[in-house]
C-alpha cells in the first residue's frame, strides 16, 4: 500500500457574535477558507473553544457541524 501524507487541519475562531434571537454566529478559518456556524448553545461554543485550546480541532469541527440547521444542503455552512 502506497502511504499517504496526513494534512494537519487548521480551524481557528475568528469572532463569535449573538444576534437578538440568541443564536450564537461563529466565524472560523478552517484551512485556509472563511465558514460561518450558527450554534444556539452557549455551553457548545465553550466545548469548541476547548476542544481547540486541547489541540483537537476535527472534534471542534464534528460539534460545530452538528448544530447545523440543514445538513443535507448546507445553506448555513457558507464561505463568508
Amino acid at each position: 500500500m502506497p502511504s499517504q501524507k496526513l494534512q494537519n487541519m487548521h480551524l481557528l475562531i475568528e469572532s463569535t457574535s449573538r444576534d437578538s434571537f440568541g443564536v450564537i454566529e461563529v466565524k472560523t478559518i478552517l484551512n485556509g477558507k472563511p465558514y460561518t456556524f450558527p450554534i444556539t448553545s452557549e455551553f457548545a461554543l465553550r466545548k469548541v473553544q476547548s476542544l481547540l485550546r486541547r489541540h483537537k480541532p476535527g472534534k471542534a469541527l464534528q460539534l460545530l457541524r452538528l448544530f447545523l440547521v440543514e445538513k443535507e444542503s448546507n445553506t448555513y455552512l457558507k464561505e463568508s
